[in-house]
C-alpha cells in the first residue's frame, strides 16, 4: 500500500503538470491563416480607424498597437499545439520538462494599412490572423466598401 508520501510525490510528479498541460491545451490557440486582403471604401479615415481598432475588442489574445497614423497592428501570442503535446507525453518523464515547453509561445501579426486618397481610401489587410479576427475585419471594412478584391492566401509569403 502506498504511504502518504508516495502518493503526494506521485501527484507532484505526474498529476499537476499533466493538469497543467491539459488546461493549456484547452486554451491553447491555433496558428492564425496567412492572410491578403485588399478594399476599398469612401468611408473618412477615421471612421475606418475606429471601426478597425473596435473590431478586435473582446478577442482574447490580441493586442493592438499603432505602427504609424495610418497602420495598425493586431498580435496575438500564443503556445503551438506540438508544445502541449510535448508537455503531455513529457509528464510521464521529467516533470520539469513539462512547465520549460509551456514557456515556448509564438507571436503572429495582422497588419491592416489605410492608404488614403482624395476620393477613396485603400485599406490593405496582411500577415496571419485567426479566423475571427479575419472575419471581424472583413465584415466591418468589407460593409463600408462598394469594390472589394479578396485573395486569402493558402501559403505564406
Amino acid at each position: 500500500m502506498l504511504g502518504m508520501s508516495e502518493i503526494l510525490i506521485i501527484l507532484i510528479v505526474f498529476v499537476l503538470p499533466m493538469s497543467i498541460a491539459l488546461l493549456t491545451w484547452k486554451s491553447a490557440s491555433r496558428q492564425g491563416n496567412p492572410v491578403r486582403n485588399e478594399f476599398v471604401s469612401r468611408e473618412p479615415a477615421d471612421e475606418l480607424r475606429e471601426s478597425l481598432l473596435t473590431a478586435a475588442s473582446g478577442l482574447k489574445g490580441y493586442s493592438v498597437s499603432f505602427l504609424s497614423e495610418n497602420t495598425i497592428q493586431f498580435k496575438r501570442e500564443y503556445n503551438p499545439s506540438w508544445t502541449i503535446m510535448l508537455a503531455v507525453i513529457g509528464a510521464f518523464v521529467i516533470s520539469i520538462f513539462v512547465l520549460l515547453v509551456l514557456l515556448y509561445r509564438e507571436t503572429e501579426t495582422c497588419t491592416v494599412q489605410l492608404s488614403i486618397g482624395d476620393l477613396e481610401n485603400k485599406i490593405q489587410i496582411h500577415g496571419s490572423a485567426t479566423e475571427e479576427l479575419l472575419q471581424r475585419l472583413v465584415a466591418i471594412v468589407g460593409k463600408q466598401s462598394e469594390e472589394e478584391s479578396c485573395l486569402l492566401m493558402s501559403s505564406p509569403n
